[in-house]
This record gives structure tokens, C-alpha cells and sequence, in this order.
């Protein structure tokens, strides 16, 4: 299912997450206020730090959880409040999106990644797109893999090593006779899930700034 445009904004006082390019991570947070395409957030906490203030004009994204499932939207910090309550204001770049909890954000990138059968064998290959939910590889000359197979596979996400099992869910012969397949990871733990979709949100961001510099 494609992603859906023209949702409804979250109602005042509603639990929201809220991504950081300063922390790898959902932080949960609270709307105290919105108008018009600006957001007043509770100021996040984490572990180790009891206030997490922003810088001004990061983005972020904001998510929440309606009857009809998962919703975000990306924005940017236009103020800081700190009294009486620590606040973030935040100008919404665009309107809500909902999503299908299936659909992952998916980045194109070379990365290497070691794969590891049953037996122990071990299968280096390279990334071209990658997700929480799987990833597509280019396989190295002869190598064979078929739908339905399964591997441990390890990969360095920011400096992270994340290991998850990868199961093959379809292998295309291209034309030379080299081999792409798709995997869809299973059992991934939320907080690798939270580095890769982490990962990929500043790979974005720095991507979307690049080419604005051009």
C-alpha cells in the first residue's frame, strides 16, 4: 500500500516520538499546542540527559500511532522555549504522511555486508538499497543464492555492528550471469531498528542539503 497523504494532525496532548539527528533513537514526546503548520512539542528526555534541547533549524520527524497506523511527518526546529516548560517549536516541511508499518523507509547505498549460511559458510556482498526491513545485494560473480534461503547476516551501521537474520525472498539472474537478490531481515531488535531508520534519516538529510549546495 502506496503512502497516504491529507492526515489528520495528532489532537492536543497526544503522545508522539520524536527522531533526532543528536540521538540514535525514537524520544517520546507530548503536543502541547498546534497551529496552522507549527507543532509545540514537550522537549524530550533520554537516559542521560533529563531535557534534550534542539538546535534551531535541525529537523526532525515526528510520529504517531492512529486507528489507521503509523503517521510522521518531517519538520523543522524553529524555537526552543525553556520556561516555564522546556518546548520545542516545530514548523512542519510538509503535510502528515500515514504508513503501513511494512513500508520502510529505504535508502540507496553501498554497504558491505557479510552473510552467513547454515553451515558456516560466509558471503561477502554489497548492498544497493537498505532498510529496518530488508535490503537488495549484488552477489559476487558465480554465487548462487535461491528464495527461501537463510543467513545471519552482519553489517557496520555508524560505527554499530547489527546482525540479524536475512532471508532471501526472491534471486535475479541480471544479464552478464551476475546475481541480485532481496532479503528480508526477521527478528531484528528494536534498537538496531532504531540505528538503521537513524542512519538513514541523516543520510537524507545530508543528501537533500548536498544538493541544495549545488
Amino acid at each position: 500500500m502506496a503512502t497516504v497523504t491529507h492526515v489528520d494532525w495528532p489532537a492536543i496532548n497526544s503522545l508522539l516520538e520524536l527522531q533526532s539527528p543528536h540521538y540514535a533513537g525514537w524520544l517520546s514526546s507530548r503536543l502541547e499546542d498546534h497551529q496552522g503548520s507549527t507543532l509545540t512539542v514537550s522537549a524530550p528526555s533520554t537516559p542521560t540527559i533529563p531535557i534534550l534541547f534542539s538546535d534551531i533549524g535541525e529537523q526532525v520527524v515526528l510520529q504517531w500511532t492512529t486507528h489507521r497506523g503509523v503517521c510522521d511527518v518531517v519538520g523543522t526546529v524553529v524555537a526552543v522555549e525553556r520556561t516555564p516548560l522546556p518546548l520545542w517549536i516545530v514548523h512542519a516541511n510538509k503535510e502528515p504522511a500515514l504508513h503501513q508499518r511494512r513500508n520502510f523507509a529505504r535508502l540507496a547505498v553501498a554497504l558491505p555486508i557479510v552473510l552467513v549460511n547454515a553451515e558456516g559458510e560466509q558471503t561477502r556482498v554489497t548492498t544497493m538499497d537498505f532498510s529496518e526491513g530488508g535490503m537488495s545485494c549484488a552477489l559476487p560473480p558465480d554465487e548462487t543464492i535461491l528464495a527461501g534461503d537463510r543467513f545471519e547476516a552482519f553489517v557496520v551501521v555508524d560505527d554499530w555492528l547489527l546482525m540479524t537474520t536475512a532471508v532471501v525472498v526472491r534471486s535475479h539472474v541480471n544479464t552478464g550471469k551476475a546475481m541480485t537478490a532481496s532479503f528480508r531481515f526477521e527478528g531484528l531488535q528494536r534498537r538496531d531498528a532504531d540505528r538503521v531508520r537513524h542512519f538513514i534519516f541523516n543520510e537524507q538529510l545530508r543528501r537533500r542539503a548536498l544538493d541544495r549546495s549545488r
